[in-house]
Parts: structure tokens; sequence; C-alpha cells
């Protein structure tokens, strides 16, 4: 490595990080919004699933949502995972709660909201995905 590039390694139930200018992570959770972010309308995209099991050998997996299209008990059985599910009014103060409650220092986040954005920012490394 010459310093300036980034490096990762895999170390049983977590990855390690190496970001220039920012340091080592040691990330052990990665803690994703659903709909936009992970399904569109309430539908996984092909190819997620697996993609996802690939990831649970990795990182503990955790789901949160609103359940706006009432599709996740469906996709909790596509995934083997169970969601938690953000209640009422001020989801984005209970989604960066969620991460702070894990150790914001070992959670990777991933949204695409307005609602996501405070969890985002109090996570180690946040990833805001584009959607079509």
């Amino acid at each position: 490595m010459n310093g300036k590039e980034g490096a990762c390694c895999i170390i049983a139930g977590m990855i390690q990080l190496e970001i220039p200018g920012r340091g080592e992570l040691r990330i052990e959770h990665i803690v994703t919004d659903v709909n936009g972010t992970l399904a569109l309308d309430g539908v996984l995209p092909e190819g997620l699933v697996k993609r996802f099991e690939g990831l649970r050998q990795k990182l503990q997996v955790h789901l949160l949502t609103a359940d706006t299209h009432g599709m996740q008990a469906l996709i909790d059985q596509q995934l083997n995972l169970t969601a938690v599910r953000i209640k009422g009014r001020n989801e984005a103060v209970q989604k960066a709660e969620y991460v702070k409650k894990l150790g914001a220092n070992s959670v990777i986040a991933m949204g695409q909201g307005a609602n996501d954005a405070l969890m985002l920012k109090a996570a180690a490394l946040g990833i805001c995905v584009m959607a079509q």
C-alpha cells in the first residue's frame, strides 16, 4: 500500500477498512432502510437475496422500515431476516438512535430518503443509494 489507497480485510464477523484521511474502521453491522434502498415499491430486485446471503456471512444485517407498501413480511421471508418496524413520527430520529445503540462506530448505514439522513450521518460509514 502506498499510503493513498484504502485497504480492507474480513475478520470473522467484522470488516476492517482503512480509509485515507479517516483511519481504520472496524465494521460489525450494516443497517439499511428497505423501501427505495433495497426494494422498489416493496419488491426486491433480482439477485439481491443472494448478495445478502454473502453479506450476512461478514456482518450482522439490520433492516429498518416503516413498511410503507405492506410487503415487509414477504421481504423478511425472502431475506431470512426480521426487519425492525419504525413507528409513527420522527422516523429519522428513530433510525439514528438504532444505529447509536449498536455502537455507531461499528456501523455501515445505507439509505436514500430524507428520513435516512440522520442514520447515515451517525454511522461510521454512510452510503446514500440513488434509486431509479
